[in-house]
C-alpha cells in the first residue's frame, strides 16, 4: 500500500558549519508541525546536527556543496532525508557488540553513529539513481496500548464522572469526619467540665461547713460514678491537702503531687498528659467562695470515650460516602449513555455521507446533525485559513528576527575608551523590533561623535533606515565638523532613499576634549539634559531642528530650520542624550514617566561613573514601569567628563596667564575683537561677581553700561562659554580684575 504524505518540506542549504543554526531553525519548525514530543524532537535535533557536521566534514573534505534536507511526515512516522554529493560513507551494521566497541575506544565518528541510531526508530543510507547519497531517519509516533481503540466516548465519559463520584465521596467523609472529631471532642470536653464544676461547687459548701473525711469521699465517688471516662477524680483544700480521693484513699491529709507538665492555673480546660505511658486528660477547676479560691479538683480522664464514639461515627460516615458513590456511579452510567447517543447518531451520519448516501442526514433529529455536517465544511475552510495565517506569522517572525539581528550588530556592545571620559549606555527593545539606536566613535585622538536616534518605521524596514543612517554619519563626519553641517549632509544623502511616511529624530554632539567643550544640533529630537557641576543645576538643551528624510514645506530649508550650540564641559559636568522612550515610559496607571523625572535623577546622582547613572536609568524606568508592557524601544549615551586633557599652553602677552578653562574669561577681558555685550557682562562681573542671573541681567540694562538687553539664556550660555557658570570662578575673576587694573 503506498504511503500518504500528509506534508512534505525541502530546503537547500550550503555545505558549512555557519549554517547548522538555519537547519535547525528549519528542521525544528517541520517537526513541530508532527505529533512528536519535545523530548524526541531534541533527539532529532542533536542526531540531524551529528549527520550534518560528518557530511561537511568528511563528505565535502576538498570542496564546497550543498546539503538538501527533506522532512515529511505521514500518519505513523516523520521521515528525515539528508542528500548530499559528497564522498560516501561506509555505514556499518547494526551490532550491538559494533557498538560496545565503539564506545570503548571512542573511535571517531562511532559515536556519532551510535547517537543517530539509538534516537531514530529507523537509519537506511544509501545511494540514489541521480549518484547522491541519501541517509534516511525515520521517527515513529507513539500509538496506544495494544488494546486498539481503548475506551468508548461512552465509557470514558462514565468513568470521568466515577472518578469525580469517588473523589466526591471521599472530600465527604474526610470534611464530614473532621467535623464529627471536632464535635464529639467539644461535647466530651464539656461533660469533664462539667462534672469538675459540679464536684468544686458542692466541695466549696462542705469546706465551709467543716465537713467530715466521709462526706468528702462520698461526693467525689458519687460524681466520678456518673462519668465512666473518669478514672480519678481528687479534692484538695487550698493549701493543697487532699480532702477525698477516689483511686487512693489513703492518700487523705497528704500533699497532692501533680503529674509533670501539667499547668495549674489553667482552669476548667483539659490539659493532654501522659500518665502511665498512657494517654490522658487532666483538667483543674478551683472552689471558689465568691472570689476566693477555697481548695481545688482535681480530674483525670481516660480519652478513650473519644476514640470510640469516633470510630462509630466514622463507621457510619463510610457507609453513607459508599452509598452515595454508588449511586453516582450508576447515575454517570445511566447519563453517559444519554450523552452519547446523539453522538452516536451523527456518526453513523457521516458515515454515511462518506458512503455516497445522499439522505445520510435524513433521520430523526436530522436539523441538529445537519447543521454540525455543515459545520465541518467550515471548519475545513477555517483550518486552511488558518495554515495560511500560520505561514503569514512565521514570515513576520521572521522578518522581526532579521530586523532583530541587524540592529544587534548596529548597537556597540562597548562604549569606546576615551582619555578623561566616561561613557554610560543603554538600549533596550521593546517587544516589537524598532529604530532607536545611538552611536559613537572617534574623528580623530581628541575628537569623537556621540549622536542618539528614534527611526519612526519598525521592523526591516526600520532597521534598514537605521542602517543607512549610521553608515551616512560615519562616511560624512570627516568632511563636516560642525553637527549642524554633518545633520544637513545626512539628511541630503538619506532623504532621497527613505520611503515616504518614514523620518529619523536624532541629536548628535561633538566633544572635543582639548578645547574642552561639546558643540551640538538636533533634528527634531528628545532635549538633551546638560548637569553643569558648577551651578549644581541640570539644564534642558533642545536647539531647533527638523527630522532627517520628512518633507518639508515649500521653500524651507533643512539648513535654516538648523540651530546649532556650543557648551564648555568641566570636570564633573554630565550629558544625557536619549530616545523618548524613556520620558515616554507608562505604567499601569498609564502615568508616563517624564524628562522631570530624569533630569532629577541626573542631578542626584551626578557623582557616579556614566556607566552607573545608565544602570540607575534602567533601574528607575523598569522600576516605575512595573507590569506595563514597554510600548518603545530605550536609547540612553550619558557622557561625562572626569579630567582635563592635556593641551598645550598658552599665555597672555601682559600677564605671562597660562591659559586654562577657568581663565577664558581673562582672554576675552584682554582681546580687543571680544564683542560689546560680552565684554559689558564681564564688566558687570568684575564690579559684582556675588549676583545672580536676574541681577546681572538687570545690572547691564542699565545706562552706566549701555543698557545692554540680554535674556538670562543668553547670559547663562555667555558664562559657560568664558568658564564662569559659579559663584566661585566669578569671584576669582573679580580678584584678578582688580590686581589686573591696579597694575596697569
Amino acid at each position: 500500500m503506498a504511503r500518504v504524505l500528509i506534508k512534505e518540506s525541502v530546503a537547500d542549504f550550503p555545505a558549512a558549519e555557519v549554517n547548522l543554526e538555519k537547519i535547525r531553525t528549519f528542521l525544528r519548525d517541520r517537526l513541530l508541525e508532527t505529533p512528536l514530543g519535545r523530548k524526541e524532537i531534541t533527539g532529532l535535533l542533536l542526531a540531524v546536527e551529528e549527520a550534518v557536521t560528518n557530511i561537511i566534514r568528511h563528505g565535502y573534505l576538498y570542496g564546497p556543496g550543498e546539503i538538501r534536507l527533506r522532512v515529511a511526515h505521514d500518519r505513523n512516522q516523520a521521515m528525515i532525508s539528508l542528500f548530499d554529493s559528497g564522498r560516501s560513507f561506509d555505514w556499518p551494521k547494526k551490532s550491538s557488540s559494533d557498538y560496545n566497541k565503539l564506545v570503548e575506544t571512542s573511535r571517531k565518528g562511532g559515536l556519532g553513529i551510535v547517537l543517530i541510531e539509538k534516537v531514530c526508530d529507523s537509519v537506511e543510507y544509501r545511494r540514489t539513481a541521480s549518484g547522491q547519497n541519501e541517509l534516511l531517519l525515520g521517527k515513529s509516533f507513539k500509538k496506544k496500548s495494544a488494546g486498539g481503540r481503548g475506551l468508548s466516548l461512552r465509557w470514558r465519559w462514565a468513568a470521568a464522572g466515577m472518578a469525580l463520584s469517588t473523589a466526591l465521596a471521599a472530600a465527604f467523609f474526610f470534611i464530614a469526619g473532621l467535623q464529627s472529631e471536632q464535635t464529639i471532642r467539644e461535647r466530651v470536653f464539656a461533660d469533664w467540665t462539667t462534672l469538675a464544676r459540679t464536684a468544686a461547687s458542692a466541695s466549696a459548701n462542705l469546706i465551709i461547713n467543716r465537713a467530715t473525711d466521709v462526706e468528702f469521699d462520698e461526693l467525689a465517688v458519687n460524681l466520678a460514678a456518673d462519668n465512666r471516662s473518669v478514672d480519678h477524680l481528687v479534692i484538695t483544700d487550698h493549701a493543697g491537702s487532699i480532702l477525698a480521693d477516689t483511686k487512693y484513699p489513703e492518700m487523705v491529709h497528704t500533699p497532692l503531687s501533680s503529674p509533670a507538665g501539667v499547668d495549674q492555673q489553667r482552669f476548667d480546660s483539659p490539659q493532654a498528659i501522659t500518665l502511665n505511658d498512657a494517654p490522658a486528660y487532666y483538667l483543674v477547676s478551683p472552689v471558689r467562695v465568691d472570689r476566693n479560691i477555697l481548695g481545688y479538683v482535681y480530674l483525670t480522664a481516660d480519652p478513650a470515650i473519644i476514640t470510640a464514639e469516633l470510630n462509630v461515627a466514622r463507621t457510619d460516615l463510610a457507609l453513607y460516602a459508599t452509598g452515595g458513590m454508588i449511586v453516582l456511579w450508576l447515575l454517570s452510567i445511566l447519563l453517559s449513555g444519554w450523552l452519547v447517543r446523539p453522538f452516536k447518531k451523527l456518526s453513523g451520519s457521516i458515515a454515511r455521507m462518506g458512503g455516497g448516501s445522499e439522505d445520510a442526514v435524513a433521520e430523526r433529529g436530522g436539523d441538529e446533525i445537519r447543521n454540525i455536517v455543515e459545520a465541518f465544511d467550515s471548519a475545513a475552510q477555517k483550518i486552511q485559513n488558518a495554515e495560511r495565517t500560520h505561514f503569514s506569522k512565521e514570515l513576520a517572525r521572521r522578518e522581526w528576527e532579521t530586523a532583530e539581528q541587524l540592529q544587534k550588530a548596529l548597537i556597540l556592545t562597548e562604549p569606546p575608551k576615551i582619555p578623561g571620559f566616561e561613557i554610560g549606555t543603554l538600549h533596550q527593545s521593546a517587544k516589537f523590533v524598532g529604530g532607536d539606536w545611538y552611536d559613537i566613535f572617534a574623528l580623530d585622538e581628541h575628537t569623537f561623535i556621540v549622536c542618539v536616534a528614534d527611526v519612526s518605521g519598525k521592523g526591516v524596514p526600520g532597521a534598514l533606515v537605521m542602517a543607512t543612517v549610521r553608515t551616512a554619519v560615519r562616511l560624512l563626519a570627516d568632511k563636516h565638523r560642525q553637527p549642524d553641517e554633518l545633520l544637513s549632509a545626512v539628511h541630503t544623502f538619506v532623504a532621497k532613499n527613505m520611503s515616504s511616511g518614514m523620518f529619523v529624530t536624532m541629536f548628535l554632539a561633538l566633544v572635543d576634549s582639548n578645547a574642552g567643550n561639546v558643540s551640538f544640533a538636533s533634528a527634531g529630537h528628545t532635549p538633551m539634559l546638560f548637569y553643569r557641576r558648577g551651578e549644581k543645576q541640570v539644564f534642558e538643551i533642545n536647539p531647533r531642528g527638523w527630522p532627517l528624510g520628512m518633507q518639508l514645506p515649500d521653500g524651507a530649508s533643512f539648513e535654516k530650520r538648523l540651530e546649532a550650540g556650543n557648551l564648555p564641559l568641566e570636570p564633573g559636568d554630565v550629558f544625557v542624550l536619549y530616545t523618548d522612550g524613556v520620558s515616554e515610559a507608562r505604567n499601569t496607571d498609564k502615568e508616563f514617566f517624564g524628562a522631570e523625572r530624569l533630569q532629577t535623577l541626573v542631578a542626584d546622582e551626578h557623582r557616579q561613573s556614566a556607566s552607573a547613572i545608565a544602570g540607575l536609568i534602567e533601574r528607575e524606568v523598569g522600576a516605575f514601569a512595573g507590569d506595563a508592557p514597554a510600548s518603545d524601544d530605550i536609547a540612553v549615551v550619558v557622557v561625562k567628563r572626569t579630567m582635563a586633557v592635556s593641551n598645550e599652553s598658552q599665555s597672555s602677552e601682559s600677564d605671562d596667564i597660562t591659559i586654562t578653562p577657568r581663565s577664558k574669561a581673562v582672554v576675552a577681558w584682554d582681546d580687543d575683537q571680544t564683542d560689546v555685550s560680552t565684554r559689558r557682562l564681564l564688566e558687570v562681573i568684575a564690579s559684582n561677581p556675588e549676583f545672580d542671573l536676574p541681577q546681572i541681567r538687570l545690572e547691564i540694562g542699565r545706562e552706566e553700561y549701555g543698557a545692554v538687553d540680554l535674556d538670562e539664556n543668553a547670559i547663562r550660555r555667555t558664562l559657560f562659554r568664558l568658564r564662569l557658570d559659579d559663584r566661585q570662578s566669578r569671584f576669582d575673576f573679580a580678584a584678578w580684575a582688580a590686581q589686573h587694573e591696579k597694575s596697569t
